[in-house]
């Protein structure tokens, strides 16, 4: 009898210590990633930073995105804005020129592979257009045309005056151009031209490259190029603005190997000048 006590209270006691066993708390799981201690990459950065001395690195997400220009775009906005350039200049010389002007002109232009030169006092009518060029070198002649005129009138010291055509063989002999095509406002007219012949995406350029005195003048400087138009071999040309009355007084243009093949150079510019009754008269 004593026996079964002594086993139902030891089998108790067994019963209580495995009961209390399992009620003790579970102990949590091992944490394997310390997040105390930093990324060996994000600690070399930092101490990065740290050294530099540049503080720390701001990310600009708002930043626009780099655009990728396409090259005949911007071909084809440069052409453009040379033209839009010249038909200013274009519609200046048009409001502003009313009655016509008067200077001393030098002009060279290439005959025969060299500058031929010449020297005149330049007398322009804009309305109805008339020309009246009075030739000190190389030789002593004024030549004298009008809007209607079928031929200009050339008379010469001690020699009696010619009627002939301006675009003749013998009035061409020495000029570029007949003097039907006389004028700054025409000048103009063919460079607007030779930049509109030129397919869209060309290499055309135009620049600004300051403001100086030239020829006792104050002068704006304009610079365009473009690829060869037609027969002539000019692929740049110069216009020079006098700031003064805001005409272009000098124009010089270049064949391809930079080398002179026209040049135009007003001095003693005068806009709008009084002509006398004859001085456009044969």
């Amino acid at each position: 009898m004593l026996r079964k006590s002594l086993l139902l209270v030891f089998a108790t006691l067994l019963a209580a210590a495995v009961s209390a066993q399992d009620m003790q708390p579970i102990p949590p799981a091992v944490n394997l990633i310390d997040d105390t201690v930093p990324h060996p990459s994000a600690q070399a950065a930092v101490t990065a930073v740290e050294e530099s001395g540049s503080g720390p690195v701001l990310i600009d997400d708002t930043a626009t995105p780099e655009v990728t220009v396409d090259p005949a775009a911007e071909r084809a906005a440069e052409r453009a804005e040379a033209i839009s350039t010249l038909e200013q200049l274009r519609a200046g010389i048009t409001n502003a020129m009313t009655g016509g002007y008067r200077g001393q002109l030098i002009s060279e232009e290439e005959i025969g592979g060299q500058l031929a030169r010449k020297e005149m006092m330049a007398n322009f009518r804009m309305r109805p257009r008339a020309i009246r060029l009075e030739m000190t070198s190389p030789d002593e002649q004024v030549v004298v045309w009008q809007q209607g005129w079928d031929t200009m009138s050339v008379d010469r010291p001690w020699l009696p005056a010619l009627n002939i055509d301006p675009a003749g063989e013998r009035a061409m002999a020495t000029s570029h151009r007949p003097l039907t095509q006389f004028g700054i406002d025409l000048t103009i007219d063919r460079y607007i031209d030779a930049m509109k012949a030129t397919p869209e995406d060309a290499e055309v350029t135009v620049s600004h490259a300051g403001t100086g005195p030239v020829d006792r003048q104050q002068l704006d400087r304009w610079d365009f190029t473009h690829p060869r138009v037609g027969n002539t071999p000019v692929t740049e040309f110069t216009i020079w603005i006098d700031t003064a009355t805001g005409m272009p007084v000098h124009f010089e243009n270049r064949k391809a190997d930079g080398s002179v093949y026209e040049r135009y150079r007003y001095t003693d510019f005068e806009l709008n000048p009084r002509f006398d009754r004859d001085t456009f008269e044969k």
